[in-house]
């Protein structure tokens, strides 16, 4: 009887994995895995290590919790390619309570074992570490007072970077980090606001020239856009450059059709145009910056390529 209830559980064991697999498989932009009790703490899930219930794991930005298997499921992760856990009372973490998000890589299993709770703890919590070449000493004499103390948790609020320039720009679908480069005081992890609104005319261009493209059944498929910009001050100016070529040829009246094209799509249209910037202060950061009509409904962007298709 014994050895049957044990077939059983490990047949269970495998038909959950098998499961999970066909979950991740489903969705190959899904993070997946289980947070186990590590019961010989060597870290692995072990067949006979069960799941861990109502465990709350992250990327950042979603969050959701394990079921009754200790499986969980983020379909479709964002963050900065880390997944981690919140430690469940009773448990402590065998190994790391982050990891790599990688959905390539197969599971992302966290391993806990258990304790006893304690009904007392110590911690110790720091404020604008500013991290930078020059607080390392002091860094160091605060890593040094966490050796001594030995708390059970440190925490740290605040700005934990000094001078940081970069921006989270949160639109429909996720998030978009902008940043200096390093000559300007960033880290140059994202492009630059400049480099963001050339980047804007280059993305238009490119996809109205494809939906053109595409409307006329032109064999045309590759396509390259380069953008430069030159401000001067006295007066004060601004010149874009764009120089656009395609993979193959292309005839003297397809060139002329596609230029038109180019010149005409909205974003170059709404940087040659009259543009008024209407800023307020307000003490409420829900408040929404004014009534506008963007994106525009799709009947007004079917026109625009109407419009392109004479």
């Amino acid at each position: 009887m014994t050895n049957t209830i044990a077939r059983y559980f490990t047949a269970s064991i495998l038909a959950v994995g098998a499961l999970l697999h066909m979950q991740a498989q489903s969705n190959k932009n899904a993070l997946a895995g289980y947070v186990f009790e590590d019961l010989n703490k060597n870290g692995v899930r072990d067949n006979n290590e069960p799941g861990i219930k109502g465990v709350a794991v992250s990327d950042q930005v979603n969050i959701t919790t394990t079921n009754d298997q200790g499986m969980y499921e983020l379909t479709n992760p964002g963050g900065y390619g880390i997944i981690f856990i919140s430690t469940p009372d009773g448990y402590a973490i065998t190994n790391n309570f982050w990891q790599s998000a990688n959905a390539a890589s197969g599971p992302v299993n966290f391993a806990l074992t258990k304790i006893k709770t304690p009904a007392a703890f110590t911690f110790i919590q720091a404020s604008d570490t500013h991290i930078s070449e020059k607080t390392v000493d002091r860094m160091d004499k605060f890593r040094a007072i966490i050796d001594s103390v030995k708390p059970s948790l440190v925490i740290i609020t605040g700005d934990l970077v000094k001078d940081r320039q970069e921006v989270t720009i949160n639109w429909r679908a996720g998030q978009l980090v902008m940043d200096e480069p390093s000559f300007n005081g960033g880290k140059d992890i994202g492009p630059d606001p400049f480099t963001t609104v050339l980047s804007g005319l280059v993305g238009c261009t490119l996809t109205t020239l494809r939906m053109y493209i595409k409307r006329k059944g032109f064999d045309i498929t590759d396509i390259h856009c380069s953008v430069n910009m030159l401000q001067e001050t006295e007066p004060f100016k601004t010149s874009i450059f764009r120089t656009i070529s395609f993979g193959q040829p292309v005839t003297d009246e397809q060139k002329e059709k596609l230029l038109w094209v180019a010149k005409n799509c909205q974003v170059a249209r709404l940087l040659q145009g009259e543009i008024v910037i209407d800023t307020h202060l307000s003490d409420d950061a829900a408040v929404p910056a004014g009534t506008g009509n963007y994106p525009p409904p799709d009947t007004e962007s079917n026109l625009t390529i109407e419009n392109y298709s004479s």
